[in-house]
């Protein structure tokens, strides 16, 4: 899905050209269908009893994308385990962060006509590499939490690129010429 987003962040569309990618998403789909396997069966999430819906689903999707992101711009209270939410449907507090993960989506849209398509392919390529912690699945982790800020290392390796890349710019003291 991320080389999709960057073929379309440098080209501005999908052609035939991106029909090479085939092969990644085969091997892709196919690695994640055994992964999912083995979550099931080898490690043991058909015994776990979660019973999540699909509106908790997305709710858990919403919460998580905000826990991490909160995680990213500032990285305090750090722990390996969280308190699990309490995804309820009914209460209309909880659809915030859905909500808030849809708007940030619309406004990146809405701002790449004037700061480009970066932006917005950096946020939709963050969500795609987060997918299978977002609740898609069952997880043998989320018998303990439904988040971890270490489910989303290699999701913001971007962010990290990209901060490193400003500092050394920020950084680096001027050559002298002669």
């Amino acid at each position: 899905m991320a080389l999709l987003i960057v073929a379309w962040w440098k080209r501005g569309r999908l052609d035939r050209r991106d029909a090479s990618l085939a092969p990644f998403f085969a091997a892709s789909l196919v690695f994640a269908l055994l992964t999912i396997h083995l979550e099931r069966e080898n490690v043991g999430v058909a015994r776990l009893a979660l019973g999540f819906d699909p509106l908790q689903r997305v709710l858990l999707a919403g919460h998580a994308l905000a826990f991490y992101a909160g995680k990213l711009v500032l990285p305090i209270g750090l722990s390996f385990v969280y308190p699990r939410e309490r995804l309820d449907p009914a209460a209309l507090a909880s659809w915030m962060f859905p909500l808030g993960a849809v708007v940030a989506a619309v406004a990146l849209l809405a701002l790449a006509r004037r700061a480009g398509r970066g932006p917005l392919a950096a946020y939709l390529t963050w969500i795609a590499l987060l997918a299978p912690m977002l609740g898609c699945f069952d997880l043998w982790y989320f018998r303990y939490s439904l988040v971890s800020d270490h489910f989303q290392y290699h999701a913001s390796a971007w962010r990290r690129s990209r901060s490193s890349g400003w500092a050394s710019l920020v950084c680096t003291p001027p050559s002298i010429a002669g």
